[in-house]
């Protein structure tokens, strides 16, 4: 579908009128990926839980902390994209009048959130130590 609005040309090879569908086919793929990137690792921490019936205490209130957590940070990212502008639809059909936030303000929260998870994911137990040990 995406390449025959012609998706993979150079941007001034596309037909105007196709921009607005492939900014909404965007819209959606980026939606669908952080989805299956939290979801992924959702079900990664799931099975932790299922499968270690000796995971007790700290270890596992953090593996949910984590999984909550993470759920909430990448689900704002992925509602970002949607409600950035002014009237919504703009977000898709770029043409439209209104405003848009500055494509910093989501650059900003995806640091944020990368940075967050990172140091969430770094348990402290598990960390690396810098030199040898």
């Amino acid at each position: 579908m995406a390449i025959g609005l012609g998706y993979g040309k150079h941007v001034w090879q596309i037909p105007p009128q196709n921009l607005n569908d492939m900014y909404l086919i965007g819209q959606i793929s980026i939606t669908l990926i952080i989805c299956a990137a939290a979801w992924s690792k959702t079900s990664f921490g799931i099975t932790l839980l299922m499968i270690s019936d000796g995971i007790h205490g700290k270890t596992r209130i953090f593996i949910w902390f984590a999984l909550v957590s993470m759920n909430l940070l990448l689900g704002v990212t992925a509602m970002l994209f949607w409600v950035g502008c002014t009237p919504l639809e703009k977000a898709w059909h770029p043409f439209i009048r209104g405003t848009c936030w500055s494509p910093n303000v989501i650059i900003t929260y995806n640091i944020f959130t990368s940075g967050m998870l990172e140091k969430g994911a770094s348990h402290p137990r598990h960390q690396e130590r810098g030199g040898i040990n």
